[in-house]
């Protein structure tokens, strides 16, 4: 496992406990409303939103990580410029 790739795989492990937690939250958000604990449940609104933006926040930043890796090997398997042949239609024609 290359480096960057052990980078996104860390970014998506820490997503999926934010999701994790997320959901539970949510679930015991849904509890306290339904004790009629109206504070707790603004408290528990609040670590919903927060650990959503969290798992968002680490899926964008693991998916910038797998553009530039793709973009780096697109770069490496490229021919060194100046030795490539033009395209057809761009060939003079005779």
């Amino acid at each position: 496992m290359t480096p960057q790739e052990r980078a996104v795989a860390v970014l998506r492990a820490r997503a999926s406990l934010a999701d994790s937690e997320r959901r539970r939250f949510k679930e015991e958000r849904k509890w306290a409303l339904s004790q009629r604990n109206y504070a707790r449940a603004s408290q528990l609104a609040w670590q919903v939103r927060r650990f959503t933006a969290l798992m968002e926040s680490f899926h964008r930043e693991a998916d910038v990580k797998v553009v530039e890796a793709a973009r780096a090997a697109s770069e490496q398997q490229q021919p060194a410029a100046g030795t490539e042949r033009p395209p057809s239609y761009l060939a003079k024609q005779t």
